[in-house]
């Protein structure tokens, strides 16, 4: 009987040996995961890290060519409006031209008339007179 407790005792001592190591071997096992997490996480932020720069520079480098791209363009849009006012204030320059050609052209018809009308007069009082006089 003696014999099978020791046996019971010995089982259970060598049960709780291997439990003991079977512990420990997962206690290294989490360590080890967590190192390895530690280093993937780690691993993961400076990869992260890298592509948040790299798209911050292309961000800056888009934001700066659209930046150029929009200078350019109000550039182009100023010397357009500069030409379009040059050719409007041309083209009103040649309309009050003509506006004043048109005036002094009627004023030289109404003064033709005028003189017309007066040379009219004066040929008809010519004539009157060229009847009265021979009978004088």
């Amino acid at each position: 009987m003696e014999n099978k407790s020791y046996v019971e005792k010995d089982v259970f001592s060598e049960h709780e040996k291997f439990m003991q190591r079977f512990l420990a071997k997962m206690d290294e096992d989490r360590r080890f995961a967590e190192r390895r997490l530690s280093e993937e996480r780690k691993e993961a932020e400076a990869r992260l890290s890298e592509e948040r720069k790299a798209a911050e520079a292309r961000l800056l480098a888009e934001e700066k060519r659209l930046s150029e791209e929009r200078k350019i363009a109000e550039a182009r849009l100023n010397e357009e409006r500069k030409d379009s006012e040059a050719r409007l204030s041309e083209e009103r320059k040649i309309a009050e031209d003509r506006l004043i050609a048109e005036r002094n052209t009627s004023k030289a018809i109404f003064i033709t008339m005028i003189v017309t009308i007066i040379l009219g007069f004066i040929t008809i009082i010519l004539g009157f007179i060229s009847i009265i006089l021979p009978s004088i």
